[in-house]
């Protein structure tokens, strides 16, 4: 490990002009004159949270309570990032803005059962309840038949990455043949349907025109997007909507593309059988999603279901979107679309700031438990009694998932 070079931080901001508003949390022992003594220079026993404004640096302090203690204020990236070094620092955040959840009326009802704790009832009313910076910065990759960008639901937030096909001829940039990937997108994050409605949308086409791919297609564009994440640096996820009988060379390198720190969220099957029979959905690390009918929270017929299905999402009788650039609505069921719905969550949680990891957390830790009946269970053994849920947009962003 290559240590960074301290310096004092008059000199990082004097060397920069993207410092940015950072909140610094001091573990409870560590005192303002010991920071001040390492990171300024200023050898001053007396200096306290009292004192810090008067020093005239622009850095502001806080105190509350006993343990709870600080510093605010506008610092360079590479200071930033000589803070995580330090074992005295407590956490570091972001100035974020907080903002009022939105409200989205009419809305489908699969997003209607994402926010709300209960089970839908047949007079009320359908709103989907979310914050709006849900999904700001985050690149969804999105393994499928292709997207219809031209959709007027985007908002131009599709953009192609790859096509492994080898039918580039065949297709423009802006085509979905067959409609699958772009139903997924839809409920990712389109503006009527989505969950993540600013997210970034990545069209990596990997299936052909009958809807079929290969082992080795699937290989290649993984290895395409951990070089472009690399690339960029921004947060990313991948969405796997595609099934196959249980295979360890795709578990093993959706297993290693977890571990890079890209989540991977996949479908647990349409088979009504065991899940764990199956790739990626026995893949360790991977976020495995069942299909629920929002209209009684039952696991649908046709979803597969055990111990290596994660979470269930709404998955029968979908509104997305269609695969024509004049934006109609099409209704579709699937665990496919249980997974993008789960991968919009994921995507969501992290443009509010989490890693993509710390969001799977996250989806883990805000689903509801034992909503599913319990008669569905007791035919289907080992099988997870939780559906997603967003909190209700407004998660607690002072803790960690």
């Amino acid at each position: 490990m290559v240590l960074i070079k301290r310096i004092s931080l008059l000199g990082y901001l004097a060397a920069s002009v993207s410092a940015v508003g950072f909140i610094v949390q001091f573990k409870q022992d560590y005192q303002f004159n010991q920071f001040f003594s390492t990171y300024y220079k200023i050898n001053d026993s007396k200096i306290s949270a009292e004192s810090v404004e008067k020093l005239g640096l622009g850095v502001k302090s806080f105190e509350i309570g006993t343990g709870f203690k600080g510093i605010i204020g506008d610092f360079n990236a590479e200071f930033v990032k000589s803070l995580y070094y330090d074992k005295n620092i407590a956490s570091i955040s972001l100035d974020r803005d907080l903002i009022l959840a939105e409200v989205q009326t009419n809305a489908p009802k699969h997003l209607t059962r994402l926010s709300q704790l209960s089970k839908l009832k047949k007079t009320q009313y359908l709103d989907y309840v979310y914050d709006p910076t849900g999904g700001i910065g985050v690149d969804v990759f999105i393994l499928d038949s292709g997207i219809q960008a031209n959709n007027p639901e985007f908002s131009k937030r599709v953009t192609k990455l790859a096509d492994f096909t080898g039918e580039d001829e065949h297709l423009t940039d802006s085509n979905d043949y067959i409609g699958h990937g772009t139903y997924i997108a839809g409920v990712i994050g389109s503006q009527t349907y989505g969950v993540a409605k600013k997210s970034n949308l990545f069209d990596v086409r990997v299936t052909n025109k009958l809807g079929k791919t290969k082992l080795s297609s699937i290989i290649n564009a993984f290895n395409t997007i951990l070089v472009d994440s690399k690339i960029t640096g921004r947060p990313s996820l991948v969405v796997v909507p595609l099934i196959m009988k249980k295979n360890a060379i795709l578990n093993s390198a959706v297993e290693s593309l977890v571990k890079s720190g890209i989540p991977v969220i996949t479908p647990a099957g349409n088979d009504g059988k065991q899940a764990c029979n199956y790739s990626p959905a026995s893949a360790k690390g991977a976020l495995t999603v069942g299909a629920i009918d929002v209209e009684n929270d039952s696991i649908s017929s046709f979803s597969n279901w055990g111990a290596c299905v994660d979470i269930f999402a709404p998955g029968v009788k979908v509104e997305t979107t269609n695969n024509t650039p004049t934006g109609e609505k099409v209704v579709k069921s699937g665990t496919s679309l249980s997974t993008g719905v789960a991968a919009g969550l994921v995507a969501y949680f992290m443009g509010m700031g989490d890693t993509g990891l710390q969001a799977v957390e996250r989806v883990m830790k805000y689903s509801l438990a034992d909503v599913i009946p319990k008669e569905q269970l007791e035919v289907r053994p080992l099988t997870s009694n939780r559906i997603l849920f967003n909190g209700e947009g407004e998660p607690n962003w002072g803790q960690s998932p």
